[in-house]
């Protein structure tokens, strides 16, 4: 098990992931799905926000403690 600041962190990958989904439905070829309906963006995108930067926001406290 390797130990440090750079040891992989589940939390850290998570929060990337749901980061790139809740950005990917931004982007050109994914965004009429989101524009056409305010419930895909209401209770698709902006919980996957949420979640993904509350998980980099535990992050960042966690490793500024150490």
């Amino acid at each position: 098990m390797t130990t440090g600041p750079l040891r992989p962190n589940w939390r850290a990958a998570a929060a990337v992931l749901l980061t790139l989904g809740a950005l990917a439905l931004s982007l050109p070829p994914l965004r009429p799905l989101i524009e056409q309906s305010m419930v895909w963006h209401m209770l698709v995108q902006m919980p996957l926000l949420v979640l993904s930067f509350g998980l980099l926001a535990m992050g960042l406290l966690m490793f500024l403690n150490q």
